[in-house]
């Protein structure tokens, strides 16, 4: 009798599965979701094929997804799952033990799947196999892109990647390369779990993130947290006091603390994030005088920007400031100020990409071509850094534009003044301009550099070009110098008569 083909074979297999489900494994199964509160199921029951949850601490998420992958694997013929954390001892301890003892191996056993032979586990290779239905579950941990090539190498029926917001963002390209191509065999899921951190970047951010337009397209969000798991309460209110207060009072903070909203209540938000520059601390109608006028082209309006400046542009004093550069963006800030009062006001911001030294060089020339530009500052990095060394020698003989290299000693104390001036009122800014939409981004990282500065947050290189341009800029303005006009004397009065004297002397000395 001639062996089963292999179709043969995943038939029978999903004919024995069906003959379980209707038993009392069945019934073990269902069983296994019982807890879970709605929002929680509907996570786990999703079939979109992209699935995301934005969760609190202790919601639950990795005790229910244990649940979750054993009732697939018990339930799908030639099954093939993944679950991947950053490092292989997290997958160890939060999914095969479990954080109460509800891990993989302790749920296995005490349903009785390891003693009857149903369930195979080998704790030394991390994996999960149901031999009658050739089914299988692997634990992984990735935190670089050796782990993830290896860890999502193959085809999978679905992959959940846990605690996702340590994704380092260098990894998003090669998640996005070696995922698609792992779960198209089986139309496979990827999924992903994590809870806010202060570093507001990254792949889950981006998936995740408040502002709905800004979201990555294609992905099924979902949110939970402690108030949605059953272990600490039947009610809300039971779970509110036994989660959130309680929370709240070991850490010594309010309820509504950034650490609350996000550990607690799985929130992102900006009150504490390790954001660069002020502008999360100043009230919107205080940090911007006008919007940004941008012209047909997307290039900003200039002579619509000056009529915004408060009474005549024309006595104003104004510094033109760039970030030069050709992989890099190459970005402007043109600043402006009145000698008689100590605001710094943005007339318009702009960057783009792959603009040639020639092509930079006019964007600068078209700016000064409508405002007298009283100090034009530049830094440059890359291929363009000889445009501006020494003084922007070169720069000047080649295109006429007397550039000042800009100043970059102690660029985290000048940042640290340029905040001052924000939040005091001194920098008024740009609504939708370009210099605001990337210091609302831009972060410092959780790591410092070999002799122990900040830097800028992986992956945050993009957004920083404005920003530097302005930083230079304010370096450069003296809006601090503003003195109040003088005050013009009482007609009639001694110093009066003074004045129409000395005037009427110069006239005929004249």
């Amino acid at each position: 009798m001639p062996p089963p083909t292999p179709k043969q074979v995943q038939a029978a297999r999903r004919v024995l599965a069906e003959k379980r489900l209707s038993g009392s494994l069945g019934e073990q199964i269902r069983s296994l979701t019982d807890e879970w509160s709605p929002p929680v199921r509907a996570f786990y029951d999703d079939p979109s094929l992209q699935v995301a949850a934005l969760k609190g601490r202790r919601a639950g998420a990795t005790r229910a997804g244990a649940k979750h992958l054993l009732r697939r694997l018990a339930t799908t013929p030639g099954g093939r799952f993944m679950y991947v954390i950053d490092t292989r001892p997290e997958a160890l301890k939060l999914l095969w033990h479990g954080n109460r003892g509800d891990g993989l191996y302790p749920l296995t056993l005490a349903l009785g799947w390891q003693q009857s032979g149903f369930a195979k586990l080998n704790e030394s290779r991390l994996e999960v196999r149901i031999p009658s239905l050739d089914s299988w579950l692997w634990l992984h941990g990735a935190d670089d892109e050796a782990g993830v090539r290896k860890a999502l190498g193959g085809a999978y029926h679905e992959a959940w990647w846990d605690e996702a917001q340590k994704i380092p963002p260098k990894l998003a390209p090669v998640i996005r390369e070696v995922f698609t191509p792992a779960l198209l065999d089986f139309g496979g899921r990827l999924r992903l779990s994590g809870t806010p951190v202060r570093q507001m970047v990254g792949l889950f951010y981006d998936i995740t993130q408040p502002t709905e337009s800004a979201r990555t397209s294609g992905w099924s969000l979902h949110h939970f947290n402690i108030l949605d798991n059953p272990y600490f309460g039947a009610s809300r209110d039971e779970r509110w006091r036994r989660g959130i207060v309680k929370l709240a009072d070991r850490l010594g903070v309010a309820v509504d603390a950034p650490i609350i909203l996000r550990e607690g209540l799985g929130q992102w938000t900006a009150d504490d994030a390790n954001f660069i520059y002020a502008v999360h601390r100043v009230r919107r109608d205080r940090l911007c005088y006008a919007p940004a006028r941008v012209g047909e082209n997307g290039f900003p309006d200039i002579r619509a920007a000056l009529d915004d400046l408060p009474g005549d542009w024309r006595e104003y004093v104004f510094v033109l400031a760039g970030d030069i550069g050709w992989d890099d963006p190459f970005a402007f800030v043109l600043w402006a100020w009145h000698p008689h009062d100590p605001v710094l006001l943005e007339v318009a911001s702009w960057q783009k990409s792959e603009l040639d030294s020639d092509e930079q060089a006019a964007t600068l020339r078209s700016v000064m071509e409508i405002v007298r530009c009283s100090i034009i500052t530049a830094d440059a990095a890359g291929p363009a850094k000889p445009s501006v060394k020494g003084w922007s020698k070169d720069f000047v003989a080649r295109y006429n534009i007397p550039v000042i290299e800009a100043e970059k000693a102690n660029k985290r104390g000048a940042i640290k003044q340029f905040n001052t001036d924000m939040t005091n009122g001194r920098v008024r800014l740009r609504a939708g301009g370009e210099l605001l939409a990337n210091m609302l981004i831009l972060q410092w990282s959780p790591l410092t550099d070999a002799r122990g500065q900040q830097v800028e947050a992986a992956g945050h290189h993009k957004y920083t070009h404005a920003p530097d341009a302005g930083l230079y800029g304010h370096r450069m303005s003296y809006h601090f110098r503003a003195a109040p006009p003088p005050v013009k004397p009482q007609p009639g009065s001694p110093a009066w008569m003074a004045a129409e004297e000395a005037e009427m002397e110069d006239y005929a000395d004249g």
